[in-house]
């Protein structure tokens, strides 16, 4: 069952991993079942050590923005493991990031980029206006991957018609 965050999902037992190579979100209420999948190395949530709460750690390469269907599923399925998900519809992909932060680097406010880019993919899709502000936080959060974007070397690659 995926776990709401905002108006977004997170992978989760069917469709879903928070792993070393990929992690993906999905917009809750999306007429088209938007998805982005985020693609690196060594990607982790660092509260799992139960020290560095609400820290983000790894290496991002590139961000797809796309879609799932019924034939999103995973290039592995044993029934234990996960594996690299496949299928992703892509609309844009953006390679070129290297975007990193390493293990305990911390969550918002410290230069995080690895945290700031994944909280404004989860937050991409929220209608719900910011505090002490006119905007929403989908609003704000598509400023902040428009500045991260644009101050990183990357390559824009558009699929399908």
């Amino acid at each position: 069952m995926p776990r709401p965050i905002n108006d977004s999902v997170y992978y989760a037992s069917v469709f879903g991993y928070y792993t070393a190579g990929q992690v993906g979100v999905r917009y809750a209420d999306s007429t088209n079942n938007a998805q982005v999948l985020m693609e690196g190395a060594n990607m982790q949530y660092d509260g799992i050590d139960g020290v560095n709460h609400g820290s983000y750690s790894g290496s991002v390469d590139s961000v797809t923005f796309g879609y799932y269907d019924g034939a999103t599923t995973y290039a592995q399925i044993d029934g234990v493991a996960r594996s690299t998900l496949i299928g992703v519809d892509q609309e844009v992909s953006i390679s070129g990031l290297d975007i990193y932060a390493a293990f305990g680097a911390g969550g918002a406010g410290v230069g995080n980029d690895f945290y700031d880019l994944m909280t404004a993919l989860r937050d991409g899709n929220s209608t719900t206006v910011a505090e002490g502000n006119t905007l929403t936080n989908g609003e704000l959060a598509i400023e902040v991957l428009y500045d991260m974007f644009a101050a990183k070397a990357q390559q824009f690659h558009r699929f399908g018609g």
